[in-house]
């Protein structure tokens, strides 16, 4: 291969990755905007002014590139959480900490809100790694007698019920933040944590270090590139 035909690859190859990114990003704006599931694969080429055509080269459908954005914040979540509860023995604190984490960062950028609300409720939830992380302490913390229920798949459920109707209230831009404080408690009840822990659980800060991360925009301000192999990084 001569070096005019690498180049003109190498080429090839950086234009077809800027034009999968104005899509991404331009459905992330919309995302910001409005309810996703109301916008056309259209509206996402229009405003990423590129060709309808184009769309296809990169992503099968609108839900092809709904969900990389979806997995995207996922995993950034789950990141963030392993490192804030690696150092912490105490399960109870870990699990509120998860919950505070989930409710905060929710607060702060509804992009990630809407991300985590399908999240809850998606078909293969229970087999993400969103769920692996509650699932493990949940698993834990019955082993060591520090939570209490009959099962675990079903705690999970009713927990992740409790933090979905959070964040559609946040979505619908409630402004008292205190329900997030009564869906921790609430959350830390419905797994056989006493009242009294539950109470002071839930009125318990983030470490200072995690919760300026909490308060990141992480999905709408991120910069959106991309990896070598088209992937997104936050």
């Amino acid at each position: 291969m001569t070096e005019r035909s690498t180049a003109t690859m190498r080429r090839s190859t950086r234009t077809r990755l800027m034009t999968r990114q104005k899509l991404i990003d331009a459905t992330r704006r919309i995302m910001m905007n409005r309810n996703p599931e109301a916008a056309t694969i259209a509206d996402i080429t229009e405003e990423a002014d590129v060709g309808f055509g184009s769309f296809y080269n990169h992503f099968s459908s609108k839900q092809d590139i709904l969900d990389a954005i979806y997995d995207s914040c996922s995993a950034d979540f789950v990141a963030v959480a392993r490192d804030m509860i690696s150092d912490e023995s105490d399960v109870t604190r870990n699990i509120s900490y998860l919950l505070r984490l989930v409710l905060c960062r929710s607060r702060a950028d509804h992009l990630w809100a809407r991300c985590m609300a399908k999240e809850l409720v998606a078909s293969d939830t229970y087999s993400s790694d969103f769920s692996r992380l509650f699932r493990t302490q949940f698993s834990v913390g019955k082993q060591l007698g520090q939570i209490h229920f009959l099962n675990v798949e079903r705690a999970l459920r009713m927990v992740f019920a409790c933090l979905h109707g959070a964040i559609q209230d946040i979505l619908a831009h409630s402004r008292d933040q205190s329900f997030e404080d009564e869906c921790i408690e609430l959350s830390l009840r419905i797994i056989g944590i006493s009242v009294m822990q539950a109470e002071v659980l839930a009125s318990t800060p983030l470490p200072n270090q995690f919760a300026l991360v909490a308060n990141e925009q992480s999905c709408q301000n991120s910069s959106g590139m991309t990896d070598d192999q088209g992937g997104i990084r936050l």
